[in-house]
């Protein structure tokens, strides 16, 4: 009977242990899901705040904002500065190779044309498609002019094609020259000039129906 009390109180003993046990891993297995779900919503805030960073400086820099047009009309644009994102690994992803790449310097990203240095370009520019016209109609004594509402209209219109730049112009004032070019004679707006010749002149009403697509 003597060794069976040892062995009740060895097998108590090992069973308190036992159970101490499993409590004390309960208890570390607790603990540490406790700082997991702690580490985890520390990360989401510290995430969080990056991309509340991020939009913040991301709508600084693409901003809504009301542009008055040539013919006093009102349009809302959004702009977007791209210089101010692209870095060179763009490049990569875009599918340039890194020894071409290593090849260059700098990389230099240039800005869209806006309206007032396509306007002077179309009337300025020695290669511009009005500076052209004008000079195929003195061919035939007739003076070409322009309005400045017209020559902002068609920058205006040539400004929405970024991907081509100054090129747009020629394709906005074609839609109004062409037929002019082809007959001039039987345009209403053609006036003759008191000192012998002729005159005729690129209007808004002119530059507006042949941007919406009625004909110059």
């Amino acid at each position: 009977s003597f060794l069976f009390k040892i062995d009740e109180e060895v097998k108590s003993i090992i069973d308190a242990a036992v159970k101490q046990g499993e409590a004390e891993k309960v208890r570390i297995i607790e603990d540490a899901n406790r700082a997991a779900g702690d580490i985890q919503r520390q990360a989401e805030m510290a995430i969080q705040h990056e991309l509340t960073e991020a939009k913040l400086r991301l709508r600084s820099d693409i901003a809504e904002q009301a542009v008055q047009m040539a013919d006093g009309q009102v349009r809302i644009e959004t702009r977007f500065a791209l210089g101010d994102f692209l870095k060179p690994e763009d490049l990569f992803e875009f599918g340039m190779v890194p020894q071409f790449m290593a090849r260059f310097d700098n990389v230099v990203l240039l800005r869209d044309l806006d309206v007032a240095v396509l306007k002077e370009i179309l009337v300025a520019s020695l290669d511009s498609p009005f500076i052209r016209s004008k000079a195929y109609f003195e061919v035939m004594d007739i003076e070409l002019e322009i309005e400045d509402v017209a020559a902002a209209m068609i920058a205006e219109a040539a400004e929405l094609n970024i991907r081509t730049g100054a090129r747009a112009l020629r394709t906005v004032f074609s839609k109004i020259i062409n037929n002019l070019e082809y007959d001039p004679w039987q345009h209403e707006g053609l006036e003759e000039k008191k000192d012998g010749g002729h005159r005729l002149v690129v209007t808004q009403e002119m530059a507006k129906r042949a941007i919406s697509g009625n004909g110059g």
